[in-house]
Order: structure tokens, then C-alpha cells, then sequence
């Protein structure tokens, strides 16, 4: 069903309370923080910049669309079809800036207008953003930790194993 575009965009007032208790922040507290965050850098006009251009045209509009797959991922969303587990909260309409969230059909098929162009251009974003964030901080040493992320070697790298993160206590050593 055909929605018209007057009828797609959420009013947002202002930034909700937020209150640090014991219990710590909900995931849906921490997307009010990552909304604040997104404004603070610009995020919005900036990937209008990196993505204009008829191919990712949309109804929603190519931000919104964005957002609907970055809450997707921030709330543990692993295919689209999970955006209807989504739909009717709150905080995620708020998030996208939307009344209504695109099904996942309307999603599929606008991610199918990416090409590898597409991809690199967001990924030139993620480069432009990490490098400032980077550069803003005082820092004479950086280091990058990737615990967790096993990289297939084939098994030809001396400790190279093979699944998700090995147990370092029944080491495999190949000689």
C-alpha cells in the first residue's frame, strides 16, 4: 500500500530526559544518546552529500533509510524481515523520524539499488567520521582491539584456528 509522503515524517520535539541509575541505560535509552551523537556530527546533511543522486531515491528518503538499517543493527536486528518486531515502538519511530517504518519488503528492494559505488561512499563517510573522532582526541598511541574476530587463514598460519573465538586453554599448534 502506497503511503503519501506528507503522511511518512515523525515531528520530534526535543531531546528526551535521560537519568543514570544503578540499573544502568535500556539499549533504547542508548538510542536517544546515539541520536544526539548522529546530530552532533552532522550525520544527517553528510550522508545526503555521500549518497545524492537519483539511484537511492526513496519516498522515505535515503537518511531515513539509513537510520532504519542502523536501529536495525543497534537493536540486534540480523535480517531486515526483523523490522517488524520494530514497528509500533516509540523510540525507534523516533529514532528513524518516521510515523510508520518501511516493511522489509520496501527495504529489500531499495538495498538493491546499491552498487559497490554505494558502499564505498559509506564507507568513505565511516572513514571521515572514525578519523576525526580520532583526531580530536589527545592520543599518542592507538590501539585497535578486534578480540573475537578470527580471520580464516586456512590453517596454514602457525595458531591459526578455525570457528569463533577458540578456547586459548586447548591451544592447536601446527607444526
Amino acid at each position: 500500500m502506497r503511503r503519501r509522503k506528507a503522511d511518512l515524517p515523525l515531528r520530534v520535539n526535543g531531546p528526551l530526559a535521560l537519568e543514570f541509575t544503578a540499573e544502568g541505560l535500556t539499549s533504547f535509552a542508548g538510542l536517544e544518546l546515539f541520536t544526539r551523537y548522529l546530530q552532533r556530527i552532522d550525520f544527517n546533511r553528510r550522508l545526503r552529500r555521500k549518497l545524492r543522486g537519483p539511484r537511492l531515491a526513496t519516498d522515505f528518503g535515503v537518511v531515513t533509510m539509513i537510520r532504519v538499517l542502523l536501529v536495525l543493527i543497534l537493536l540486534g536486528g540480523r535480517r531486515v524481515r526483523h523490522l517488524q518486531f520494530l514497528e509500533g515502538d516509540p523510540l525507534v519511530h523516533r529514532f528513524c523520524g518516521l510515523r510508520e517504518l518501511p516493511t522489509a519488503r520496501t527495504v529489500g528492494r531499495w538495498m538493491t539499488r546499491f552498487r559497490a559505488s554505494t558502499v564505498e561512499r559509506i564507507a568513505e563517510l565511516n572513514a571521515e567520521l572514525v578519523a576525526e573522532q580520532v583526531a580530536s582526541m589527545p592520543l599518542r598511541t592507538l590501539t585497535i582491539d578486534v578480540d573475537g574476530t578470527v580471520v580464516s587463514t586456512g590453517l596454514t598460519a602457525e595458531r591459526a584456528f578455525r570457528g569463533y573465538n577458540p578456547c586459548p586453554a586447548t591451544p592447536r599448534f601446527s607444526h
